[in-house]
This record gives structure tokens, sequence and C-alpha cells, in this order.
């Protein structure tokens, strides 16, 4: 009975590499390529030169452009910014989808539909769709190949672990933050250590947001600071308005609004970075949910599957128009100002 059950396992598994092996866009689905995604921000510029210019704010640690995509009226006046992004995590694939979605359709639709030029006539939008290319590109690659995981940059630090955080907070567990470099969410030498969030970081201070949008896979949570502690925030009304808001206009599927903490714990969370220096209201979107998707046994033992669901349109559709009218009511609660920076003392680049 071993015997066979070994053989069965092993017919199983050939039968796996096999069908992963002779069908790679089965298994990427409509997901981009790392190409696919430069081509089509950049595409956005040539296609609307009057609203639309790219900015490379940095690159990576392998060199790649780290590029956002700013969607602004050219008259002059001087308007309030949010900010929206993804793709920090290298095999969360689906978060840049909907950035994009939500780019394309302030620039398609400006000057046709009323509330998205209303949108676009009282603040500017950064879309920056690609903050791992590094770790995109890796990730894009072993796809094609039929297994991925890892969400790392090159120099494998978890990015959403490697911002500044306050002294005084050590993480719980591994899944917090992690000290060691074999971790999947190792911190990094130091806050700040790496290029990707660095260069995140000196494009926020160069900036007033007044919003923050990141996108993540997967869960179905709309999630706000504190992460690295229990700690009730000060402008938790605000968040649950966003969240609120966010709900009214998901189509398919509601998330649930609330404090990341209550999830687990994450330090080196750029949500606590921004809103905490900055002033910012930056909450995290984690898009969609596992579903039927790891029924099927060759999706099911691909970890990048358990992230990324099958119908991306289905998931553009729930979040896009949310997401806009969450960073609306952020206008509405804040008049496109940052809040005031809390004094924290955190952990500083060394």
């Amino acid at each position: 009975m071993k015997k066979t059950g070994i053989i069965l396992s092993a017919a199983l598994l050939v039968f796996v590499i096999g069908a992963q092996s002779a069908d790679a866009g089965y298994l990427r689905g409509k997901h981009y390529t790392l190409e696919e995604i430069y081509n089509v921000t950049r595409g956005l510029e040539k296609k609307h030169p009057k609203l639309v210019s790219i900015e490379e704010y940095g690159k990576s640690v392998e060199g790649r452009p780290l590029l956002a995509i700013r969607i602004a009226r050219r008259d002059g006046v001087k308007r309030p910014e949010a900010l929206i992004t993804a793709s920090i995590h290298a095999v969360e694939f689906t978060g840049d989808r909907v950035a994009l979605a939500i780019a394309e359709k302030l620039i398609d639709r400006d000057g046709a539909d009323p509330w998205v030029t209303s949108l676009l006539d009282r603040m500017d939008f950064y879309v920056l769709p690609l903050a791992n290319p590094d770790g995109y590109a890796r990730a894009s690659k072993r796809l094609n190949r039929g297994f991925t995981g890892r969400r790392t940059n090159a120099h494998s630090v978890d990015l959403n672990r490697n911002f500044p955080y306050p002294k005084g907070i050590e993480p719980k567990n591994s899944v917090a933050g992690s000290h060691s470099k074999l971790s999947p969410n190792y911190l990094g030498p130091h806050p700040l250590s790496e290029p990707e969030s660095r260069a995140l970081d000196e494009f926020v201070a160069k900036h007033r947001f007044f919003v923050a949008i990141g996108f993540h896979t997967t869960g179905s949570h709309f999630v706000y600071p504190w992460a690295c502690h229990g700690e009730v925030c000060k402008h938790k009304q605000f968040f649950e308005s966003m969240g609120k808001a966010f709900n009214e206009h998901q189509k398919m599927h509601k998330y649930k609004v609330h404090q990341a903490h209550d999830w687990y714990q994450t330090v080196g969370d750029l949500d606590d970075w921004l809103y905490g220096r900055y002033g910012i209201l930056s909450v995290t979107v984690e898009v969609a949910k596992p579903g039927k998707r790891l029924i099927n046994p060759i999706r099911l033992i691909n970890p990048f599957w358990w992230y990324n669901p099958l119908k991306i349109e289905d998931w553009i559709e729930n979040d896009r128009d949310a997401t806009m009218r969450a960073i609306e009511k952020a206008f509405e609660l804040t008049g496109g100002n940052p809040l005031p920076e809390q004094k924290i003392e955190w952990r500083l680049p060394q």
C-alpha cells in the first residue's frame, strides 16, 4: 500500500511539473510580465502627453527604473496630491493591475465622466505601479517555469519591513519582521537600507501627499495604522470613514475594514511610516480572496496562486472605483492637506 501511495504521488508530481512546463501561460493567467508593465506605464504618457508624465524616481538594486505616473492638469494650479503604490511584494502581481486600471480610468474618462473630471479638477494623482521591479522580474521569470513564491527584493529584503519604525518596538514573530537574512520577512540591515524603499521615501518627502493607497494581495482587507503595535491611532475615524466609502463602492465583494495590527503585526510597514512621519492617511488594500483557484492541484502547489486571482478583471472592477472614492473621502476629511507629523522617536537609517 505504501509503494502504491509513493508511485501515485510521484506520478502526480510528474504530471504537475509536466503540465507547468507545457503551459506557462496557463500558470501565469492574464497577469503582466515585467516588460508589459513598463510598456503599459510608458504608453500612458505617449497616449496622453497633455495629462500624463512619467518620472523615474530611482533605481532598484539591479538598476531597473522605478517609475511614477503623474496624472495632473497642466494649468499651473497647485493641487493636493494623492499617491497609489503597488507590487512592493514581488509575487503579489494583481496590485499593479488595479493601480494601472485606476490610472487608465482617470486618463481615459477625463472630460467624459463628470466624477473623474471633478477628481482631476481637485487633485493630482501619482501612481507607482511597480515598487519592487527586481523581485517582480525574478517572480515573472520563475513563473514561466511554473513556480514562484519569494516576494523580496534582490537583497532578499522584504521592502514592506524596511521602513523606519518606532524605537522600543520589536517583531513578535518572524512574520512581523525578522533580523535573519534567511527569512522571507527580513527587515534588512537597517531601515531604508534598500534603494527601492529609500527612493520611495525620498519621493514622498518631495511632495505633500494627503492620502496613500498601497495594493497588496490577498485577503480582502482594508487596513490602516498602526501595524507595528495595537494602540488605536489618532485618526481612526478618518480611516474608518475612508473604509466605509470604499465598501460602499465595491461591486462584488466587501473587504474587512480594520486596524492592521488586529490582523497581524508588521514592523517597518510603509503605512505606519507615511502616516506617522508625513501625516498621510495611508492604507493597504489586500486585493481579492483565495477562492476556487486553489482547488486545482497544479495551482495549489504554486504559491503564486495563493496570492493572485484568476479573474483579474473582476477584482479590478470590484476595487478600482472603490479606491477612487476612498481617496475622495480622504480629500473631504483633510481638505487635501497632510496631517501634522506625530511625535515619535523612530529607528532611522544608520
